[in-house]
C-alpha cells in the first residue's frame, strides 16, 4: 500500500492513493507553486494548487490532479511500478503475521455439533449392507481412528460392538420394509421384481 501523505489532501485523493499496490509518492513528490505568491491586501499563501510533480520523467511532467497521476505513473512507468510491487510484497512476505503466533484450537463442543451422527450412521450401514464389510470392522481399531482421525470429538458417539450395528439395520429393514409394503398397496398397476444374486 501507499506509505502516508505528508501532506493534506482531500479524502478521496488520499483513498484513491491508498488503493494502490505501489507507493505513489516515490513516483510523484507534491509541489505548490503559488505558494509564495502573495496578492496586494492578502496574506501570502500557505499552500495554494497542488501539484505532482513525477521524479522519474526526463522533463519536468506535473498535473494537479491525483487520478492523471496515477495513470500517467501506470502507462510510462509500468517496469518500475512492477518492481515496487515486488519489492512490497517481498517486504510484506518476509514478516510473520500475526495468525502464526495464535494456535486456534476449536472446544469440544464445537467438534460435537459439528458431527452428523445420520451421516456417519448411514456411512457405516452402508459399508456394512452394501459393500458387505464383515460386522466386526465395527471393532477394529482403524475404522475407530479413521472416525477419529476426522473429528476427535466423537469417540462416545461411535460404534463399537456388533450388536450395536445390528440393532440398528433391524430396525432401518424394519422402517425400509413398511415403507416399500405401502408403495406396493397403493400402486395401481402389476409390479415385477427382479433381483441379482
Amino acid at each position: 500500500m501507499a506509505s502516508p501523505s505528508p501532506i493534506n489532501s482531500t479524502s478521496a485523493q488520499l483513498t484513491a492513493i491508498e488503493r494502490l499496490d505501489w507507493d505513489f509518492y516515490s513516483f510523484f513528490r507534491v509541489d505548490y507553486p503559488e505558494k509564495n505568491k502573495t496578492q496586494i491586501g492578502r496574506v501570502r499563501k500557505l499552500y495554494g494548487r497542488r501539484e505532482y510533480v513525477c521524479l522519474h520523467f526526463p522533463t519536468r511532467w506535473s498535473n494537479g490532479y491525483t487520478s492523471n497521476a496515477i495513470t500517467h505513473a501506470q502507462n510510462r512507468h509500468r517496469q518500475l511500478i512492477q518492481v515496487s510491487e515486488t519489492s512490497q510484497n517481498s517486504r510484506q512476505s518476509t514478516q510473520p503475521s500475526i495468525d502464526s503466533y495464535i494456535t486456534f484450537q476449536p472446544s469440544d463442543s464445537a467438534l460435537r455439533n459439528v458431527f452428523n451422527a445420520q451421516r456417519y450412521t448411514e456411512a457405516i450401514l452402508g459399508l456394512l449392507t452394501r459393500r458387505r464389510v464383515p460386522f466386526s470392522s465395527v471393532t477394529w481399531d482403524e475404522m475407530k481412528s479413521l472416525a477419529l482421525a476426522c473429528n476427535p470429538a466423537i469417540e462416545d458417539c461411535l460404534f463399537t460392538s456388533r450388536d450395536q450395528a445390528m440393532k440398528i439395520i433391524n430396525a432401518n429393514y424394519g422402517l425400509y420394509a413398511s415403507q416399500l409394503r405401502d408403495l406396493i398397496q397403493g400402486s395401481q398397476s402389476m409390479i415385477h421384481i427382479s433381483t441379482d444374486l
